[in-house]
């Protein structure tokens, strides 16, 4: 599938592997999953991987297929890359909490 072309793993949490995925937008932005945070410097999407389908990762969560426990394991995954790449230093000021 092209939509897995250039991702990032984040974590594989049972048969789920969640997926992150930059694009070139111009602006920061936040999203919300189980009430985590994931922010970058740029527009970007994070997916799931279950079942041979790709979700976006909230509805993976919704469906149940991930719980918030490993939605913040892959929030802490998605803070660490970040940090380690600079991409941008927000993340020091987010804290990453349920």
């Amino acid at each position: 599938s092209a939509i897995l072309r250039g991702t990032l793993c984040y974590g594989q949490f049972g048969a789920v592997t969640v997926l992150f995925e930059a694009n070139q937008l111009g602006y920061e932005e936040t999203k919300t999953i189980a009430g985590i945070e994931f922010t970058y410097a740029s527009g970007f999407n994070l997916w799931a991987y279950v079942n041979h389908s790709v979700l976006e990762l909230n509805e993976a969560y919704e469906a149940g297929y991930v719980t918030v426990e490993q939605i913040a394991e892959a929030a802490e995954n998605h803070k660490l890359l970040t940090r380690y790449l600079r991409i941008t230093p927000l993340h020091s000021r987010i804290p990453v909490t349920q």
